[in-house]
C-alpha cells in the first residue's frame, strides 16, 4: 500500500508535466524550463522511492539521473 502512493505521486508529477507542456507549448522560455522542471522532479521522486524504500544506492543515482537527462533531451528535441 505505501508504493501506491508512491506511484500516486509519480502519476501527479507526470500528469502535472503534460499539462504545462501543452500549456506552454508555444512559450520559448516556458516549454524549456517545464521540461527541466519535469526531469528534475522525476530525478527527486525516484531518489526519494529508493531511499523510502531503503534501496538508494550510487547506481541507483546514476540510473535515475541518466534517464531524466536522457528524457529531456528526447522531449526537446521531439516538441
Amino acid at each position: 500500500m505505501n508504493h501506491l502512493f508512491h506511484y500516486l505521486a509519480l502519476v501527479l508529477i507526470l500528469t502535472t508535466g503534460l499539462v504545462l507542456l501543452l500549456t506552454f507549448r508555444f512559450h520559448p522560455l516556458g516549454r524549456p524550463l517545464t521540461i527541466a522542471g519535469l526531469s528534475l522532479a522525476y530525478f527527486t521522486w525516484g531518489i526519494a522511492h529508493h531511499h523510502l524504500s531503503r534501496t538508494l544506492h550510487r547506481r541507483v543515482v546514476l540510473e535515475y539521473l541518466s534517464l531524466s537527462i536522457l528524457g529531456a533531451i528526447i522531449i526537446a528535441t521531439l516538441l
